[in-house]
């Protein structure tokens, strides 16, 4: 997990807790995740390992000689600037403005002919865009070598977050929102995320140029692989979810009607509800409910803003202090700490859209529209909040009061705000399940993925595990291992773990009992072999079988020509 996503984590425990763990100008942070390679001679097919191997290939991404552009040219609305880049190469020319720099991966460029600044000069850096979840994607980074005080003692630093896409095959577009880590007038890192296919793992195929065959979901299986794998929707089989029908695959709930009846309050604000279609190959379309509560997120009271900004974000209701948004309605409000000046920052002018309509059950957006007037352009503020349903073993816990978290400027010339919030409450809730007796909650007991399931009608828990693992649950809590021999137990799902050591150490203390018995039998038949030559005459008991054989079979071949004296042998 990076250390942008490790601190944008819902708990605000854990935001405070990773955010000071790491050294940091502001947030970011500029220590890489364990899972990191360094990439010195252009490798484009990577193997990153925390506590598996996962391979990932950017090989189609990479621009050669003879390839019909020069470079990838992405223009960051925010910056009002250039990037021109290649992948793990340097680009193979130089944009126009950057004509004096020596050759690079990565360059960064304005209007001006002569304004542009090397992003690459140091070995390019690989890692995982979040360590528990492989299956989520990877990021490229480059580091310039024209090191700051405002920096940290870094150069500027680009990372290029590939995030895992069931359905879109390759999307570098050629404008987009990147963020960026500011200091002072300094600006440190860039974030540029593209949504592609190529940021999934090997071991979920490409089948008809998408992954999973689009039909499943890229996940992480914990339990049995730890390795991504793909989760396929009911009636679905085989590794890259390509086999239909599979109709032993059916999901079917336990109990109806699925969700309960009053899982959902459709006439609360924080609730709301996507009518979403899939159509098949064969032109067929499945229909479906995904719903989400977001009220575990009204105890926010404040948002306090780590990356950099000046301003802070009061939620439902401005503080007694500030100047400007008196008696005012709003649902955000944004506050300047120094002068405290006002304003609204969001009203409740209220959007929900899905998060990621290719994976529906992923999360929501909620945007909170007809906001004050911008000075910048004159447009009405919005203020989005992105509430992503994790696919990891993470407890989350209900923000209450004060969290910390990465509020981003969707461009420098508006005055619109975003910012992402990680958590299981942000989940539906036929995927949430608790976590030890503090009231945590995660997803599928740590052992699924959350998945709007069209060729079932149902939102569910995707489980981990094997083919012939039958879950007596419909959240991942318990299986019954019905192998192949036709045995079978049931296993609770959080055991499994301790019972897996219990089993390798039983076979490590067997292992050493038989290399110690082996050891004492070996010297005993020494001992003896030892006194057997003594007591007759010097001959050998202890000549090797593979040599006596060949002795045998050369007194055999001897058979009938002189003889010698034959020496005694014996066959052991």
């Amino acid at each position: 997990m990076t250390c942008r996503e490790v601190c944008i984590a819902l708990a605000a425990t854990t935001l405070l807790l990773n955010a000071e763990s790491s050294s940091q100008s502001n947030g970011w942070g500029w220590d890489y995740p364990s899972a990191s390679k360094e990439v010195e001679d252009g490798s484009c097919e990577i193997t990153l390992t925390t506590l598996n191997s996962t391979k990932y290939n950017l090989c189609p991404l990479k621009l050669f000689d003879s390839s019909q552009i020069p470079y990838y040219r992405v223009f960051d609305l925010r910056l009002n600037k250039t990037f021109a880049f290649n992948l793990l190469a340097p680009t193979i020319e130089r944009p126009s403005a950057c004509q004096s720099l020596p050759s690079s991966e990565a360059y960064l460029f304005g209007d001006s002919d002569t304004e542009c600044v090397s992003l690459s000069e140091q070995t390019p850096v690989l890692s995982l865009l979040n360590e528990q979840n492989p299956a989520q994607g990877i990021v490229l980074s480059y580091e310039s070598s024209a090191t700051s005080t405002e920096c940290s003692g870094h150069g500027q630093r680009l990372h290029l977050r590939f995030e895992c896409d069931n359905e879109n095959l390759v999307d570098i577009p050629s404008s987009l929102i990147g963020e960026v880590d500011s200091v002072g007038s300094a600006q440190c890192q860039f974030n540029l995320t593209f949504h592609s296919v190529f940021g999934c793992p090997h071991s979920c195929p490409i089948f008809n140029k998408k992954v999973c065959n689009a039909y499943g979901l890229c996940g992480y299986d914990t339990l049995d692989r730890n390795e991504p794998k793909c989760f396929c929707y009911s009636t679905i089989g085989g590794i890259a979810c390509e086999i239909d029908p599979e109709n032993h695959n059916l999901f079917t709930p336990s109990s109806l009607p699925w969700p309960s009846a009053d899982a959902y309050n459709d006439s609360s604000i924080a609730v709301h509800t996507f009518a979403v279609n899939k159509t098949a190959y064969d032109d067929t379309v499945h229909s479906m409910n995904v719903s989400f509560d977001m009220s575990a997120f009204v105890n926010i009271e404040k948002i306090e803003d780590i990356d950099g900004a000046r301003y802070e974000y009061f939620v439902g209701r401005a503080p007694s202090d500030s100047v400007g948004c008196e008696n005012r309605s709003g649902a955000v409000f944004e506050v300047d700490p120094a002068t405290k000046q006002c304003a609204v920052a969001g009203g409740w002018s209220i959007d929900w859209r899905l998060y990621d309509p290719s994976n529906a059950a992923k999360g929501a957006t909620v945007t909170f529209g007809d906001g004050d007037v911008c000075e910048k352009d004159g447009t009405l503020r919005t203020f989005t909040v992105n509430l992503i349903c994790p696919d990891d073993g993470t407890a989350y816990f209900p923000p209450n009061g004060s969290i910390r978290a990465f509020v981003e400027e969707d461009s420098l010339d508006s005055c619109s705000f975003h910012l992402d919030l990680v958590s299981a409450f942000a989940c539906p809730k036929e995927c949430r399940t608790a976590m030890g007796a503090d009231g945590g909650v995660g997803v599928c007991n740590s052992n699924g993925m959350c998945m709007a399931d069209f060729f079932s009608g149902y939102v569910h828990c995707a489980c981990d595990g094997r083919d012939h693992w039958t879950w007596k649950d419909d959240f991942c809590g318990e299986y019954e291992d019905t192998a192949p021999d036709g045995k079978g137990a049931a296993v609770t799902s959080q055991s499994t773990d301790s019972e897996l050591s219990a089993v390798l150490a039983i076979v490590s203390v067997a292992f050493a009992m038989f290399c110690v018995l082996s050891g004492v039998m070996f010297f005993v038949q020494r001992k003896r072999l030892l006194a057997l030559n003594a007591s007759n005459g010097g001959a050998n008991f202890e000549k090797p079988m593979l040599h006596e054989a060949a002795e045998i079979q050369q007194n055999d071949s001897n058979e009938g020509q002189p003889q010698q004296t034959p020496t005694k042998q014996y066959k052991l």
